[in-house]
């Protein structure tokens, strides 16, 4: 078995194994993947973390986003590679969280290779646009003329906004904001708050290449962001659903108060994505 750390080089070599989705994110700020083959150059498992916090961080975290296992020979040289990595990336603690209907054998892999596993109610929810369409929110609130696509940003005020936000704390799950380019997100359904040369409020939307789309970042700054949050979803839901199917999928991440409140407001009583989640400590290694 060999383990091969995915490049700019060789990532389209992989990406159907990957899968698209998981193949977009590879050569992002701070993500690091690998793959491992058999003595025959086929391939059996994979897998793509990210890195958190700075290299002399005494919490530098692995936060392990994708994983494929086919079998237990293939996970030990995975896992030798992927020890050998965070080792050398001073990390102190590995986490992860996949979904249990479709990772049974990683579940096992991950329990072998010392991470503590539980049943846990993931952060993220599904819903479709109709079900965001549906929300009271879109018909009570008015327009706001501050309020404009982001392809109505040049890049320069795009730039100037993110490292703005970034640098608050407000980068809502990415954690690589400050290098994503603009087109990186939906750009004629991703809003912004625009006052005068400022911007003061941000809701980007991902489009995956299997045609989700993930909610990045939800913030808005200033004495009217209980206000203008609403009218900013209002004008990305419309926008969205002039453009795509009813039913096209969007995940919500609840990690932080507003996202949350949006999540209850859709789903009250929870129902979040089954994930088996866990960590291990890494000053074993």
């Amino acid at each position: 078995m060999t383990a091969v750390e995915l490049t700019e080089d060789n990532i389209e070599e992989y990406a159907a194994f990957l899968t698209e989705d998981v193949a977009e994110n590879v050569l992002r700020k701070g993500f690091i993947g690998y793959v491992v083959t058999d003595g025959e150059g086929k391939l059996a498992a994979g897998i793509l973390f990210e890195i958190l916090g700075n290299l002399d961080s005494v919490t530098r975290e692995s936060s392990i986003r994708w994983i494929r296992i086919d079998n237990r020979e293939a996970a030990d040289a995975l896992f030798e590679a992927y020890d050998h990595r965070i080792q050398e990336e001073n990390v102190s603690i590995s986490r992860f969280s996949v979904s249990r209907r479709d990772h049974p054998t990683e579940e096992e892999a991950l329990k072998e290779h010392g991470f503590a596993t539980k049943l846990t109610e993931g952060d993220v929810i599904n819903v479709t646009l109709e079900q965001l369409h549906a929300m009271s929110i879109i018909e009570k609130e008015g327009e706001d003329e501050r309020i404009v696509s982001l392809s109505q940003l040049s890049v320069r005020e795009f730039n100037k906004a993110k490292m703005k936000f970034f640098k608050m704390g407000l980068h809502g799950i990415c954690n690589d904001l400050e290098f994503l380019p603009v087109g990186f997100f939906e750009q004629d359904i991703s809003c912004c708050i625009q006052d005068g040369m400022n911007v003061e409020g941000m809701l980007l939307l991902h489009r995956t290449p299997s045609g989700k789309l993930i909610l990045e970042l939800m913030a808005c700054i200033g004495k009217e962001n209980t206000k203008l949050l609403p009218k900013m979803i209002r004008y990305s839901v419309l926008t969205a659903m002039l453009k795509y199917p009813g039913d096209m999928q969007v995940l919500i991440d609840r990690h932080n108060l507003a996202s949350l409140l949006l999540s209850e407001y859709l789903l009250p009583e929870g129902f979040g994505i089954l994930q088996i989640t866990g960590e291990r400590r890494e000053d074993r290694i």
